[in-house]
C-alpha cells in the first residue's frame, strides 16, 4: 500500500494550509476500498478513523428484490451511481 503515504502526505499538506480544520475521518470508496487490510492499514498510517463508504446505508433495499450480500460487495463500487440516482434535478 505505498500509495497510502501519498494520502498521509496529502493530508498533512491540507492541514498545514487549511486554517486549523482537520480531516476527522477518512471515506474510502472505489475498487481499492475492498482490497484487504485497507481500512486498518489507512487508519494506522495516518492516524484518522477510516471507513469505506456505502451509499446504500441510508436506503431501504427490499430483501425479496435484491440479494443484499451483493448490495453490501458492490457498496464501494456504486457512490456515483447511487449519487446520480438521489439527485432532485434530475434530467427529464
Amino acid at each position: 500500500f505505498a500509495y497510502i503515504n501519498e494520502i498521509a502526505k496529502t493530508i498533512d499538506f491540507y492541514h498545514t494550509s487549511a486554517s486549523g480544520n482537520q480531516v476527522e475521518t477518512i471515506y474510502l470508496a472505489g475498487g481499492g476500498a475492498k482490497l484487504a487490510g485497507i481500512v486498518n492499514a489507512v487508519q494506522e498510517i495516518t492516524n484518522i478513523p477510516t471507513e469505506i463508504i456505502d451509499p446504500f446505508r441510508n436506503l431501504i433495499i427490499p430483501e425479496k428484490k435484491f440479494d443484499l450480500e451483493y448490495i453490501r460487495d458492490i457498496a464501494p463500487l456504486a457512490g456515483v451511481a447511487v449519487g446520480l440516482a438521489l439527485r432532485k434535478d434530475r434530467i427529464k
